[in-house]
């Protein structure tokens, strides 16, 4: 199963060091095996800050760690980084809905950054208008006397979920827009079949039934859940159904038509009990050290470890 790489933004790790150390720890006891593959998830500006530490050592793996923490884990640079983010993005024009669409994404990573690091409440009032002020008017409607005084006092949370049910709208209005255009164009003898899919650049979220990149079409009957070309996927990589899933928009805890944080149900995973993600995207926990079981790339017990370059959603 392939690995996720690091290489200086603040803003992706957190992630990474939480699905590095799940990923990998699950996979190896072999600390100088951990210590060689940590070394070689990271890139860039931060491999500099861990070149000095020999992998040989014993405690390599725990020093690298220590290093990156050192640099990377320091909450207060990472909540700084994170607004950072937001104040240099621009404002949208009116029914320009492909940059809303992407407006909605920068601020969704930075909400969900400062969610992970639990500082949400580093968003005053003014900062959520000066957020607002980027919208088209028409979208400038949150109405904040309406809200209770809890989420006064952290309003990035409603002014998400606000962005997050008018992105569907857009979608919507995206795809009408797109489909007038391909019926111009087929008046001009152009193209009849083109689709804008989440990926492509510039491209529009669009849920699919199924999310199997070659299943994607009104006439498939089953489910990503049912979907057996799905399940032969792994979990994460370039291909892996987290990605896949963030392609057609689906939600990560029920594979529904709606964002995660939209998400009505509250069934937990059936294979370790969380209500954050969907069964389809647990990864395994670690096995007992004394349990004897091999690994199935190996007689030593490590699985081969590859690598791949996280990006944001």
């Amino acid at each position: 199963m392939p690995l996720p790489t690091f290489s200086r933004l603040r803003k992706d790790w957190p992630e990474f060091k939480a699905v590095w150390k799940s990923m990998a720890e699950s996979a190896s006891y072999d600390k100088t095996a951990l210590a060689h593959e940590l070394k070689n998830s990271v890139k860039g500006e931060a491999k500099q800050r861990i070149k000095s530490v020999f992998v040989t050592k014993p405690e390599a793996y725990d020093i690298i760690w220590e290093k990156l923490e050192c640099n990377y884990g320091d909450t207060t640079a990472s909540v700084q980084a994170a607004l950072e983010d937001l104040q240099r993005l621009k404002p949208v024009k009116e029914e320009d809905y492909i940059a809303l669409d992407e407006l909605v994404d920068e601020v969704e990573s930075a909400y969900s950054q400062l969610e992970k690091l639990s500082q949400l409440n580093t968003l005053t009032m003014r900062d959520v208008d000066n957020l607002t002020d980027l919208l088209p008017t028409h979208l400038k409607v949150l109405k904040y006397r309406d809200l209770s005084s809890a989420e006064k006092l952290q309003p990035f949370t409603p002014l998400m979920k606000f962005l997050d049910r008018e992105r569907s709208v857009v979608a919507h209005l995206a795809e009408n827009r797109h489909s007038k255009k391909r019926g111009n164009d087929s008046a001009r003898g152009y193209s009849k079949t083109y689709h804008i899919e989440r990926g492509a650049k510039h491209g529009q979220r669009t849920y699919y039934k199924c999310a199997f990149p070659t299943h994607r079409k009104d006439t498939i009957n089953h489910t990503t859940e049912q979907c057996k070309e799905f399940q032969k996927l792994s979990i994460s990589g370039k291909d892996g159904r987290y990605e896949l899933l963030k392609q057609v928009n689906a939600c990560f805890k029920c594979i529904g038509n709606h964002r995660k944080l939209n998400c009505p149900k509250k069934l937990p995973c059936s294979s370790c009990g969380s209500d954050q993600h969907h069964s389809m995207l647990c990864i395994p926990p670690k096995l007992p050290k004394d349990s004897g079981e091999k690994s199935k790339t190996g007689d030593d017990g490590n699985k081969e470890l590859a690598s791949y370059t996280v990006e944001s959603d």
